[in-house]
């Protein structure tokens, strides 16, 4: 009997299923770093917000604020701009940040409704992003990360 060069049917079924095993798993692994990525973008993109509002305030010599929701945060200053945002926004024990509001006088310091420091998340939290808080301090505002319920500045 002569032996034919090719595959077996088996054989190409087993390497069909390994290959959706393996797309699965790429699949899982790239829809949670996209995920990630965007919490990391959209905290930092949230920190650029506060720093040119911060220096609005310095060197256009008019207080600014910024008053955050849960979906958007809006920045009045010489002009007005409202910013949607894909992730939750929340203090760092998990309340709702609603109506919170963060004042810049025209020295760029900051003072909030909740005190001197207002932290805040973005949210999910646990979702391995390198920066998802941000920590707004009288005369500084910081990048960091939520670790064990905490804002850890980077």
């Amino acid at each position: 009997m002569r032996r034919r060069a090719g595959f077996t049917l088996v054989e190409l079924v087993v390497v069909m299923a390994i290959v959706g095993i393996l797309l699965t798993l790429a699949t899982l692994y790239f829809s949670k770093m996209t995920t990630t990525r965007n919490i990391e973008k959209e905290t930092r993109q949230l920190l650029a917000d506060i720093n040119a509002a911060r220096t609005q305030a310095m060197f256009g010599k008019q207080p600014t604020a910024i008053t955050f929701q849960p979906n958007s945060y809006t920045i009045v200053g010489t002009a007005t701009r409202t910013t949607s945002v894909h992730y939750n926004l929340t203090l760092s024990d998990g309340s709702s940040i609603a109506g919170q509001t963060v004042n810049f006088d025209t020295g760029g310091m900051a003072s909030s409704t909740s005190g001197s420091t207002l932290t805040l998340m973005v949210n999910p939290t646990n979702s391995g992003a390198s920066v998802d808080c941000i920590i707004i301090d009288t005369a500084r505002t910081s990048l960091g990360g939520m670790v064990n319920a905490s804002c850890t500045i980077k």
